[in-house]
């Protein structure tokens, strides 16, 4: 019996018993008939838990149900809990769940069939705040704390630290990131509920911490009294949450090693709490804090290919790795970039008077994190026992991932793809004593991504072919129906080069379908491509103004002014001071001398929500990034009042002070 168990609170089945009475003060029989099981309701707990503290009377009172039952048990009575039975519910009905490509390569909804998480196990996020008010949201969130005290990161007007950790925005380009409410949306949005999006855990609670602020940046301190506060240990605030949070997700870091951090990490981890963390956005094998500090797990991530995401940073720190997305391509075919959706705010419209409630798209570790925080949060549901030495022994033994790239460990994607179904069979075996080899489970042929999408421009692509099960799996064919548009480049399991070849196309849209043929399984990948006119532009997003920009005020240092050149924009910045900077690019469709408006297109340098800092010490040609326009869905409910800055960068071209 387990209290994450789902069963009918103050009810209990007894098996037929010479022992039972039909009178007992301690239970009412719902039937006289005592030659089969029987039904009692329970009618006073002789065990309370006065002894315990419990997140809500809910769980306190089916704690005491179980307590109950046992002392039954200890009489002689064969009693068990009335267990809640259902169909499996593999597919939430949340309207954008659909784009949600994410879920189903780290097989979550399989993972769902055991459990779709618990309200007693809580997830905190030391990040920008969270939108309280978010429809998906709100009804997740367990008390939090402000920790952003810098007068000028705070924007919140609320001056030092308070007890309201909500979002007030981060005036980054396009509009504030809410950077911490995707993140939340991500690990536990309200699920099922024929709105937004489905979290990774349905049920789980959210501690939101508010320590990043102006830009998305914060100060070691701030972000350390965060973490203080989720582990329950003195801080700032001068206060600790009734229950310590049980994972903590840092969907952020920086370049420098701090003793102090990594004793604070120790100490979180001593009190039985995990920390997760994303790897970092660099595309470089250079450490990141915290996530390469002992007693942290390290994320990177990957795309809809399952390949290494082009900016995931990796090494032999790297743990394991999860859905990071790519704005860019849309692979699937589903007419939506193939990044992360999640819960979002949209304060970008000069005029707006309402923050609309939203969804968006977002890229990056910061992205790849919280899955792995949300899986082990359905992992404590299921054991609620697990410590970070259970996760970690699991994790390196290949029970909780899917293996990538070498056998084993490696560089690139850590001990695998993060596998929700298997971590949780894992979580609950350890639970229940068993240190088995997971059940083995057929071969099966899957194929990543389900759909490819060429578009205009696209000549090539990578397939992936796998077997998701145990056993062997062989490819007998591959064929596709294309009259020589496809080239297949491959053989047997693994990644397969699939080239288009529109020479001699006229002007208009292709389909054909991929077929692989196992010995378990056959496998049809639909194919999308277009071909355009000839006056057709080529990747063209309009005039770009590529700008070098001082993180710290915003302002522009250098610009560039350039056309698309076969589907590129090219930059170049001469005679650069030493220093830190951030590079930017859009374009300025309304001539107001600010790109990145409402409608503009926008990206930074590596990611639009988390613009990397470059040192410009020595000369550097790997600054490669994508501009973009924001696909947001609004909420059927409506934000708070807001009065919303000017967002983006200023021009220097035709300057104007950034309006703060």
């Amino acid at each position: 019996m387990h209290l994450s168990d789902d069963f009918v609170h103050k009810e209990a089945i007894l098996q037929p018993s010479p022992k039972i009475q039909i009178v007992d003060n301690r239970f009412t029989i719902q039937s006289s008939d005592q030659s089969r099981r029987m039904l009692v309701e329970l009618n006073t707990f002789t065990t309370q838990s006065t002894s315990k503290k419990f997140i809500n009377a809910e769980l306190e009172e089916g704690y005491n149900t179980l307590m109950e039952i046992k002392r039954l048990r200890k009489d002689g009575i064969k009693a068990a809990p009335n267990y809640k039975w259902k169909l499996f519910r593999t597919t939430p009905n949340d309207t954008l769940y659909k784009y949600q490509w994410n879920h189903s390569i780290i097989e979550l909804p399989q993972a769902w069939d055991f459990t779709t998480g618990s309200s007693a196990v809580t997830v905190a996020i030391p990040d920008t705040g969270v939108l309280l008010g978010h429809p998906d949201l709100e009804d997740k969130l367990v008390p939090g704390y402000d920790f952003v005290g810098s007068r000028y990161t705070e924007l919140d007007n609320d001056r030092g630290i308070d007890s309201n950790p909500n979002d007030p925005g981060d005036q980054l380009p396009g509009g504030s990131s809410f950077h911490g409410t995707h993140v939340a949306g991500i690990i536990a949005a309200q699920s099922n509920n024929n709105e937004g999006i489905a979290g990774v855990s349905w049920n789980t609670s959210i501690m939101p911490l508010r320590a990043l602020g102006k830009g998305g940046s914060g100060t070691e301190y701030d972000i350390e009294q965060a973490i203080r506060y989720a582990a329950g240990l003195p801080n700032d605030s001068g206060t600790v949450p009734a229950y310590p949070a049980d994972i903590i997700n840092l969907s952020l870091g920086g370049g420098a090693f701090s003793q102090g951090t990594q004793i604070l990490m120790d100490q979180v981890r001593d009190k039985g709490i995990i920390i997760v963390a994303a790897s970092g956005n660099e595309n470089t094998n250079i450490p990141m804090f915290p996530a390469s500090l002992d007693s942290v797990i390290s994320v990177g991530a990957i795309d809809i290919n399952k390949r290494l995401a082009s900016y995931s940073n990796y090494g032999d720190y790297l743990d394991v790795v999860a859905p990071g997305g790519d704005n860019t391509p849309d692979i699937n075919g589903d007419g939506d970039p193939d990044g992360i959706i999640s819960t979002m705010g949209n304060d970008s419209s000069d005029t707006r008077l309402q923050l609309e409630y939203s969804y968006n798209y977002a890229m990056g570790t910061s992205m790849a994190a919280p899955h792995v925080a949300g899986i082990i949060s359905l992992m404590k549901a299921v054991n609620p026992n697990l410590t970070p030495d259970d996760v970690d022994n699991l994790l390196t033994r290949g029970k909780m991932t899917h293996d990538l790239g070498d056998k084993g460990r490696d560089d690139k994607f850590g001990y695998g793809l993060i596998n929700a179904k298997k971590a949780v069979l894992a979580a609950s075996s350890l639970y229940n004593g068993e240190d088995e080899p997971l059940p083995v489970a057929p071969p099966l042929l899957v194929a990543n991504p389900k759909s490819l999408n060429f578009g205009v421009n696209t000549t090539s692509t990578i397939l992936s072919l796998s077997n998701w099960g145990d056993g062997e799996l062989e490819i007998i064919d591959i064929s596709d129906d294309s009259d020589g548009i496809l080239f297949v480049d491959g053989d047997g399991l693994g990644d397969y080069n699939i080239i288009v070849d529109r020479d001699l196309l006229s002007f208009g849209t292709y389909t054909a379908t991929i077929t692989i043929t196992s010995n378990v399984n056959v496998v049809r990948v639909p194919v999308i491509l277009q071909v355009n006119n000839n006056s057709d532009t080529n990747g063209d997003a309009g005039l770009h103004y590529i700008l070098l920009v001082e993180p710290g005020t915003l302002e522009p240092i250098q610009e560039i002014q350039t056309e698309v050149d076969n589907g590129s924009y090219n930059f170049r910045f001469n005679n650069v001071q030493a220093g830190e900077y951030i590079i930017a690019a859009g374009s300025d469709s309304n001539n107001d001398g600010f790109i990145c408006d409402e409608g503009e297109a926008c990206g930074t340098f590596s990611t639009i929500y988390q613009p990397t800092t470059i040192s410009a010490k020595k000369s550097r040609s790997d600054i490669d990034f994508s501009t973009g326009f924001n696909v947001f869905y609004q909420s059927q409910a409506v934000g708070k009042e807001v009065t919303s800055p000017k967002r983006g960068f200023a021009r220097l071209s035709k300057k104007h002070k950034l309006i703060k």
